[in-house]
């Protein structure tokens, strides 16, 4: 009796209530389910850690593997660095100036670039016309073609009116430069004149036609640049002693400068007395002139009356005129804002940029106006352009300078 009582002393526990004995493993499954989920989380990580540091060392096994490029691999685009800035935009306008023989000091760096800010703003309002323009013109048209009974487009045409009289501009063109660089500017390149004849011949709508032209300068604003036309306007506006002030002056002798704008003008075998000592000395003292007859010849050679033929003959013969090469120099710049802009769009198109930049911004020149470009060239505004240039004494000088070695003695 007394073991059975000290091994049934031995096995006795306290009991745990009925609550406490369910809950207690419990706790103690969850914490030991929480640890587990932990480390497979940690795993997981660690598998992602080492699979990631497993590709990183493969791609750089490839690429010590892959052969070098070969020695005749065409270079990068020029200006792979490219422009970020309005301010870098700006400088590529001006090495294109420089890469033309010309000098580019302080102050006239600051005329070019308040021109070009001028320009900037001249093509944002422009942009935001065409897009009006673009808008009411096809609300317009859309009534016109609705189908069913006869629609009143009283108020589209009065909106489309008012945009049209509302179009952007410099302000008051009263000088001869202004006026020459207005008309410029308004001579749409060969794309733009090709929708505007379709649109006169009812094959494109209007609003295509702007369309067009909104597509070139959105090209041009999405890129940094002005379109150089725009650029051209804006300086011509300077001008006026101002831009001549800034380049160190811009006076040439007058008889030596009338034989070399005859020579650039008149399309003749050169001959051994066509030969003037002067004129050649100029052209030898003066990068400007020179630069400015190497630009403009190429567009004068042909045989066809271009739109470009006709403004560079009103150009050339301002410069006569006024003894200056003013009108000329806003010529010379806003070609070279035209080979800059070539470059940087193409770099923004991801192709490279031809050889011959200048001669490609000459064939594109010669397209401007359209191919009927001599019905236009009689338009009021350019007659006006020619009649102040060809009046009075003006007409007598130069028309008897030039004349004068065609039909006088052999």
């Amino acid at each position: 009796m007394p073991l059975c009582l000290a091994l049934l002393a031995l096995s006795w526990r306290p009991p745990l209530s009925p609550a406490g004995r369910p809950s207690a493993a419990r706790a103690c499954a969850d914490d030991l389910d929480r640890q587990i989920a932990r480390e497979r989380a940690a795993v997981e990580e660690l598998r992602r850690s080492v699979s990631e540091l497993e590709r990183s060392l493969q791609s750089k096994r490839d690429a010590m593997r892959a052969p070098p490029p070969p020695h005749d691999a065409p270079p990068p685009p020029p200006h792979a660095a490219a422009a970020t800035t309005p301010s870098e935009v700006f400088e590529s306008f001006v090495a294109e100036v420089e890469r033309g023989g010309l000098a580019v000091g302080d102050e006239l760096r600051g005329v070019l670039r308040a021109a070009w800010d001028e320009a900037v703003a001249l093509q944002s309002r422009e942009v935001a016309w065409l897009k009006k323009s673009v808008t009411a013109m096809a609300s317009l048209e859309g009534a016109l073609d609705a189908p069913g009974p006869e629609v009143d487009v009283s108020d589209d045409i009065a909106k489309a009116t008012a945009l049209m009289e509302d179009a952007p501009d410099l302000g008051e063109y009263s000088s001869l430069p202004q006026r020459i660089y207005n008309f410029y500017r308004n001579l749409e390149p060969g794309e733009i004149s090709g929708a505007m004849e379709r649109m006169a011949s009812g094959e494109e709508s209007a609003s295509g036609a702007f369309s067009a032209q909104l597509k070139l300068l959105r090209d041009h604003e999405a890129a940094g640049c002005v379109e150089y036309r725009r650029f051209a306007e804006a300086l011509s506006f300077r001008a006026n002693g101002t831009l001549a002030a800034a380049a160190g002056g811009m006076r040439v002798p007058y008889d030596p400068l009338v034989t070399v704008i005859t020579r650039l003008l008149i399309k003749r075998d050169e001959k051994a007395d066509d030969k003037d000592d002067e004129a050649d000395a100029l052209l030898a003292s003066s990068p400007l002139l020179r630069r400015y007859v190497e630009l403009a010849k190429p567009a004068l050679e042909g045989r066809k009356f271009t739109a470009v033929g006709a403004f560079l003959f009103v150009v050339s013969l301002t410069c006569v005129e006024q003894s200056t090469l003013e009108c000329a120099a806003v010529y010379v710049y806003a070609r070279a804002l035209a080979a800059a802009n070539v470059k940087r769009l193409a770099f923004c198109a991801g192709t490279s940029p031809p050889e011959d930049v200048d001669a490609l911004v000459v064939q594109r020149e010669l397209a401007y106006g359209g191919e009927d470009f001599g019905s236009i060239v009689f338009t009021a505004s350019a007659l006006s352009v020619l009649g102040v240039l060809l009046s009075g004494f003006l007409g007598w000088q130069v028309l008897s300078f030039v004349l004068s070695p065609l039909f006088g003695s052999q």
